[in-house]
């Protein structure tokens, strides 16, 4: 997977998702201060002889808002650079990926085709039982317990790194 990553990446550009945190962080950082200096200004609260506008009570709220503000900002600018949600499925979907196969997508420029092929892991059989041949009776295979429990950890790790590549691939 990482030999995949490494190839797919060369030349690539860094994401704008990152523009969306600074714009959405500054955002916050200011409504948090205006907020604050503005409720100060209006009702008027002086307790111990500080200035009504006092800036390290306000730097709470202010960071507060920069966090939250950043973080939907963020997932905002995913969403709409990742194009999702999608109103049409993928030309690469196989109805049989959900059956009883993982499948990957490596989307890139024609020029690096050759270089992600070079990555791919020769494609094995699935190992089967008699027993679980038999039992059905269909003559179609089946997966032992341990080599699902691999097919289910490598379609987690296939799901995460084409989320990761399709922002990559699409910014």
């Amino acid at each position: 997977m990482e030999e995949i990553k490494e190839a797919v990446e060369v030349g690539r550009p860094v994401s704008p998702v990152r523009l969306f945190t600074l714009v959405g962080g500054l955002t916050g950082t200011f409504s948090g201060f205006a907020f604050t200096i503005w409720s100060s200004l209006k009702w008027n609260l002086i307790t111990g002889g500080k200035p009504v506008i006092s800036i390290p009570p306000f730097v709470v709220i202010a960071f507060e808002l920069t966090i939250l503000f950043a973080g939907l900002c963020t997932f905002l600018g995913l969403l709409l650079l990742a194009r999702l949600p999608k109103r049409r499925s993928s030309p690469d979907y196989d109805p049989c990926f959900p059956v009883d196969r993982f499948g990957l997508a490596v989307r890139c420029p024609i020029e690096m085709a050759d270089a992600v092929r070079r990555c791919r892991p020769e494609r094995r059989e699935p190992q089967t039982t008699a027993s679980s041949r038999q039992s059905r009776g269909t003559g179609k295979r089946s997966l032992t317990s341990s080599s699902s429990a691999w097919g289910a950890a490598l379609a987690m790790m296939a799901v995460t790194f084409t989320v990761a590549a399709t922002v990559k691939l699409l910014t």
